[in-house]
């Protein structure tokens, strides 16, 4: 209970702090966004098939009939957006900056209810910078596909915005990144399927680092993240033995407590080229 109360008194010093500043711009920004689809066949796909991703292979019947060559089509406004950009005053010798978006798309099978996009602040000395809140996930960066369709390469473009402390130092043509990431609306996989369990109880966030050159419309870099998850804490497993009382087998429940962890590492690469009225590139992850 203290804690919420210090929380609420921190809360309530800002808000009349940053009353008394002065110079605070606001840019108001959104758009209606209607999507409709036709698609010849089964697709993999998530929010029911506006963000699709490939076709679906040949599931043949008895009769030697394609189960998945079925066309399907729909009509949404889900990714209609509203967003606030915030240019503040000086705080010491940084600016400071805000934004916050949101869209409709809901979280996992609930849409058309508001969704988080982004919301973070931003503090610029010139050469360095520090973010803190929700944006797209370092490994997303800035080569990505530019089409219609909602997903953007998904899924091999990684497709993700995360809260995270993200930290950048810009020298003329040289631009590092690093950044500390924790989970809210994409999750890992694990044996309990999509959960925030796993980086919850890991203690560890995913830690990216990465680099990049440019100069005029040329951009390449390249960066690797780390992630450490703990698949599980319990392990549960029933022994079977006989019942001397029933003449018959009963099974006795065991849990202990285990410590796992799973650590991997996930390295991307690109490159782009920019010119006034095209652009062409490329990036790899592995």
């Amino acid at each position: 209970m203290k804690k919420y109360i210090l929380l609420s008194l921190c809360l309530m010093t800002l808000s009349s702090s940053f009353a008394q500043l002065k110079d605070f711009k606001f840019k108001f920004y959104g758009q209606i966004r209607t999507d409709f689809y036709y698609n010849s066949r089964a697709n993999e796909e998530t929010v029911d098939g506006l963000f699709y991703m490939y076709p679906k292979d040949e599931v043949l019947d008895g009769n030697g009939e394609d189960l998945n060559a079925t066309s399907n089509s729909n009509f949404y406004t889900l990714y209609s957006r509203l967003g606030l950009d915030v240019a503040g005053p000086k705080l010491g010798t940084a600016k400071t900056s805000a934004k916050v978006e949101v869209d409709f798309r809901g979280s996992g099978t609930s849409y058309s209810t508001i969704r988080l996009r982004h919301a973070y602040f931003n503090l610029d000395w010139g050469k360095s910078a520090v973010l803190v809140g929700q944006t797209w996930h370092p490994l997303f960066g800035d080569v990505s596909p530019q089409i219609l369709n909602l997903s953007v390469g998904a899924p091999f473009q990684p497709f993700s915005r995360a809260p995270q402390i993200r930290y950048r130092f810009n020298n003329k043509h040289l631009q590092l990144t690093g950044a500390l990431v924790w989970q809210s609306q994409y999750l890992s996989q694990g044996p309990a399927g999509k959960s925030q369990e796993y980086i919850k109880k890991s203690n560890i966030p995913e830690i990216y680092v990465g680099a990049d050159y440019k100069n005029g419309g040329f951009l390449a870099g390249a960066g690797i993240e780390m992630i450490s998850l703990k698949p599980r804490t319990q392990s549960s497993w029933e022994e079977k033995t006989f019942d001397p009382t029933t003449n018959g087998t009963i099974s006795i429940p065991h849990t202990y407590k285990v410590d796992e962890r799973i650590t991997t590492l996930s390295y991307e690469a690109h490159v782009k080229y920019t010119n006034k009225n095209w652009f062409i590139g490329a990036k790899s992850v592995l």
